[in-house]
């Protein structure tokens, strides 16, 4: 989390060990979309608590490389990291709402937070003066036409190469699951494999409430 704008990012790991990659690729992402600003921002602080995750060497020679100042909490303290304390919670408890209304299975966990913190940067929040997140961090206020409901139904258009034949229905129906972050698409669950297919938002033709 961007501590001045509040703005917020989810990275599902498979381990912890994966925390150093994703933590480098992160802050890469943000200096380079910050690279045309005259003041040229990039990350001065990092703060985390003393996860081994947090503290391997490559991680700190990284910090070292990049001018960064990696401070730490006194073990046992998680009041000392409370804005990320709080945020994790906000987004577990988040999700599991959205899980719970939607009667969606428990798999999909990590698509439910990662769509709770994607509506999370949207809305205005008292600590950062009624203004959103996003907003302060991108200097543009936000969409929310394209926000659909989580769980709810969808129908998506299939690319020919994906049709059995010409013959084959053009459509396939599907579960809306969240948002990408890299381009104008929707994630949609699309079989019980739990594979996630990104559909160009013009191309998810209909979205139904799920019948409750």
């Amino acid at each position: 989390m961007d501590y001045y704008s509040r703005y917020s990012y989810v990275e599902l790991l498979v381990r912890k060990s994966d925390a150093s990659l994703a933590i480098r690729n992160f802050i890469a992402r943000c200096e380079s979309y910050f690279s045309g600003d005259s003041a040229g921002d990039r990350v001065a602080y990092f703060h985390s608590d003393n996860g081994g995750e947090y503290i391997s060497k490559d991680l700190e020679q990284f910090f070292v490389s990049k001018g960064i100042k990696h401070t730490y909490t006194v073990p046992h303290t998680p009041q000392q990291n409370g804005v990320a304390e709080r945020l994790n919670r906000t987004l577990f408890e988040k999700a599991k709402s959205m899980l719970l209304y939607a009667h969606a299975p428990e798999y999909l966990w990590g698509e439910a937070v990662k769509s709770a913190n994607y509506i999370r940067n949207r809305l205005p929040s008292r600590t950062t003066g009624g203004v959103a997140p996003l907003q302060l961090w991108t200097g543009k206020p936000p969409s929310y036409h394209h926000m659909k409901v989580f769980g709810c139904q969808a129908t998506v258009v299939l690319p020919g190469a994906k049709r059995e034949s010409k013959l084959s229905s053009n459509t396939e129906a599907g579960v809306f699951v969240g948002y990408s972050l890299d381009r104008t698409a929707y994630r949609v669950l699309l079989d019980s494999s739990i594979v996630l297919s990104m559909q160009c938002c013009r191309r998810l033709v209909q979205l139904i409430m799920h019948p409750h």
